[in-house]
């Protein structure tokens, strides 16, 4: 038996016994022992953004108008939007028929204020499903001009002190932040009720200076002309936010209707309701009087849509949506 012989036999022997490692290395799999099953691989989903459809009403929105932007968007996402700086704030909408089991509907409303300047601006509105994946989608939008006629009050001397700066930004800051609240839930079916029998004698939107000053601001509502004591009654069932005292709107209670629409009854000489109450639509909330910066029983009437006070006339023969 040659050398040659001897070796070659040695290097098959070692290579029938060599252990599952050495197997390996020369390019073999190991068996899997079933005690060690092998790990499973989850499957990589791919990523589709939600689909979005918009509708805004109306197209050319106005100061004192209400942005209604309704969505469509795939059943499970989530929307936001923001116009001009500001949150729009959404919230189911039960008036729309989906178009399928797999898409969900909702509506936002943004009040613009009287004063709100005229120009292009864009509406962002993001949709985010449950998987995290979301569009953006940009629309550009033209709020019309306005003409705000600029009126001069009269104060009596015992009415100076309404004219500090201070009271009003004080006042101003309160309101906004009443008029911030937001709940979805919608308490109103139909148009608004007029609060008070009697005439109009101031409306909305005109700019204001009281003795020759300026304060910057614009009549923010409706005047109705009544006599002291009649009854005032809400425009819409919702929950009574606030009933207070103000330098400037005098005796007022403000009601949550729901989706950021508030109503404001001012210069109340009494009020019949307390914070936390529910109301129905016609129930007695207070009396006209004159409280506050005002010379004459009236009732000062606010609609506030999206956190600024819009036109009230309109949706007294109109309902919000």
């Amino acid at each position: 038996m040659s050398r040659r012989f001897v070796l070659i036999c040695l290097a098959l022997f070692a290579l029938v016994t060599a252990r599952p490692e050495h197997v390996l290395a020369a390019g073999r799999l190991p068996a899997v022992s079933p005690a060690q099953p092998a790990t499973s691989v989850r499957p990589v989903l791919r990523s589709i953004a939600p689909r979005v459809s918009v509708r805004l009403s109306p197209v050319t929105p106005a100061p004192g108008d209400v942005m209604i932007t309704r969505v469509a968007v795939d059943a499970g996402a989530t929307v936001t939007g923001e116009f001009a700086g500001r949150v729009i704030r959404f919230a189911p909408d039960e008036s729309a028929e989906p178009a399928a089991d797999t898409e969900a509907n909702y509506i936002g409303l943004l009040g613009l204020d009287a004063l709100f300047p005229a120009g292009v601006y864009t509406l962002t509105l993001t949709a985010v499903d449950q998987d995290g994946n979301a569009t953006q989608t940009l629309r550009p939008v033209r709020v019309l001009g306005r003409r705000a006629y600029l009126e001069n009050v009269r104060l009596s001397p015992a009415l100076s002190r309404t004219l500090d700066p201070l009271v009003n930004a004080e006042e101003a800051l309160a309101f906004a932040q009443l008029y911030a609240g937001f709940s979805p839930q919608k308490w109103w079916d139909r148009p608004l009720q007029w609060p008070v029998r009697g005439k109009v004698v101031a409306v909305y939107g005109n700019r204001r200076a009281y003795n020759g000053v300026d304060l910057g601001a614009y009549h923010s509502g409706i005047d109705i002309s009544a006599a002291t004591g009649a009854p005032v009654k809400a425009a819409a069932p919702g929950r009574v936010v606030a009933v207070r005292e103000f330098a400037i709107r005098g005796l007022t209670v403000v009601i949550d209707h729901g989706r950021g629409v508030f109503t404001a009854y001012c210069h109340l000489s009494q009020s019949a309701v307390l914070e936390g109450q529910m109301v129905n639509v016609g129930d007695a909330i207070g009396q006209v009087g004159s409280t506050g910066r005002s010379q004459g029983p009236h009732l000062h009437f606010e609609l506030a849509v999206g956190g600024v006070a819009v036109e009230p006339d309109y949706w007294m023969r109109v309902a919000l949506p």
